[in-house]
């Protein structure tokens, strides 16, 4: 079963469960070496930055959870583009399956989308409290948010 690592509103479980009935949650994971930031388009994406690490949640995917998965984030459509990445999480380093944006732009988070699904997220998946008051910056509406200033460290 391949894995997922979910860093904006995919770390939900209650989406994941809807989305992708049969993945089953790892657990809190980091990716180092990328920062979280808001696209052009106003979603989550993340970009190269060796000194960042991005927190969020590692899944345990099907096939058919994956095809769920590249139709939510418009795969087919341009919008996200996979990537197979190594993250750390709780059951240590590994290759996940990341979604990167393929607009590297800075944006500004869809109205409600940090401060509704993001944050609540990481806040039930216990993700540390620094990274927790970045990501309430993005939802401030800062273009590109703490991205801009350089990022998560």
């Amino acid at each position: 079963m391949p894995h997922y690592f979910a860093y904006g509103a995919n770390m939900c479980r209650s989406s994941m469960a809807r989305r992708c009935p049969t993945a089953e949650p790892v657990g809190p994971a980091r990716l180092k070496g990328w920062r979280f930031a808001i696209s052009r388009d106003g979603y989550a994406t993340v970009l190269r930055e060796p000194a960042a690490v991005t927190h969020g949640v590692l899944w345990r995917l099907t096939e058919a959870d994956l095809r769920a998965l590249d139709a939510f984030e418009r795969v087919a459509m341009g919008l996200y583009r996979r990537e197979r990445l190594r993250v750390s999480g709780p059951e240590g380093g590994q290759a996940a399956i990341v979604y990167v944006s393929r607009h590297v732009a800075p944006g500004i988070a869809v109205a409600g989308y940090m401060s509704e699904m993001v944050i609540p997220a990481a806040v039930a998946w216990g993700l540390p409290a620094p990274y927790l008051a970045e990501l309430r910056r993005f939802a401030a509406g800062a273009r590109g948010g703490p991205a801009a200033q350089g990022g998560f460290r």
